[in-house]
């Protein structure tokens, strides 16, 4: 089981717009969600996924499945709220309650291990993040772990939720665990992001696969006109309390060592950074270790 991150375990004062909980945790939850989900092929030939939609509030979720059944699933967060935000999930080991977990987080006491299982990942105010996941059968705590311009983070002011996984998943569905087709790939090691194929401008996939040995993330950022990379990098460590020199179009949130996503965006043309934001053990975010790529979006012909 790989050590928490962010929400669970992040040192105090971490950077990366995620902190640990503290005694200062208010008692308002989220709402639990509730059961509707989508069916959709995610693209022509590929094998075929659920799509929950699911919605971000200040500071609040609403349509986390209550329950759903074991295979690939598409998750898109739509962010309505004024600040950014994320939706990270982590599984709980067997014999645990994920709704115990949260209550321990909101209490500020101690967790079990859990395991990093993605999510969307940030997303600015009026856009949308989406990523496909493969989720065997068990039960998943749900949390933003952003950190407020008061310095807690999102989860701490009662943005969780719970999802149960049941069932096996259909053979016809799952292609043997493998991810349905890309655009582009991303590979995330110690401290690198490897970006391959060119993306061009439109609705695209890029299948991101964790090939380290622990867990890391995906952001992508559209670096906005008249600023510069590392603009976009000094917002992003602390989007709450800086002016935006970017735009946070998801990607996904951290994935376990040999786990795989697909997350779909919608590109415009420009400059883009690809990098990691899960903290190291000194609560820095890795993408101040050099955990970044900046690619070039052309217009599509």
């Amino acid at each position: 089981m790989l050590a928490l991150v962010a929400l669970f375990i992040a040192p105090a004062g971490s950077s990366a717009g995620c902190r640990s909980p503290g005694h200062d945790a208010t008692r308002r939850r989220a709402p639990f969600g509730d059961t509707s989900v989508a069916r959709s092929s995610l693209s022509s030939g590929a094998s075929t996924a659920r799509t929950v939609l699911i919605t971000a509030h200040d500071y609040a979720f609403t349509g986390v499945p209550v329950r759903v059944h074991a295979g690939w699933l598409t998750l898109r967060l739509v962010n309505a709220g004024s600040e950014v935000h994320m939706l990270g999930i982590e599984r709980v080991p067997y014999g645990h309650s994920a709704r115990a977990v949260l209550d321990a987080i909101m209490h500020d006491r101690a967790v079990p291990e859990t395991s990093s299982w993605g999510g969307p990942n940030a997303v600015s105010p009026g856009d949308t993040a989406t990523v496909t996941l493969f989720f065997p059968a068990g039960e998943y705590a749900i949390s933003c772990a952003v950190e407020s311009a008061d310095g807690k983070m999102h989860a701490l002011h009662g943005m969780m939720a719970v999802m149960t996984v049941t069932g096996t998943p259909d053979s016809s569905s799952t292609a043997a665990h493998a991810p349905p087709p890309a655009d582009a790939s991303v590979t995330l090691t110690d401290y690198h992001v490897a970006v391959r194929g060119t993306l061009t401008a439109g609705d695209r996939t890029v299948h991101v696969q964790n090939g380290a040995s622990q867990g890391h993330d995906l952001e992508i950022l559209e670096i906005l006109p008249g600023h510069s990379a590392a603009d976009a990098l000094r917002w992003f460590a602390h989007p709450a309390r800086e002016m935006p020199a970017a735009r946070a179009i998801g990607g996904v949130v951290a994935i376990h060592p040999g786990q795989q996503a697909v997350v779909s965006a919608t590109f415009r043309p420009g400059k883009y950074l690809f990098l990691c934001w899960v903290p190291d053990s000194a609560g820095q975010p890795h993408f101040l270790r050099g955990m970044h790529q900046a690619i070039t979006v052309a217009v599509a012909r």
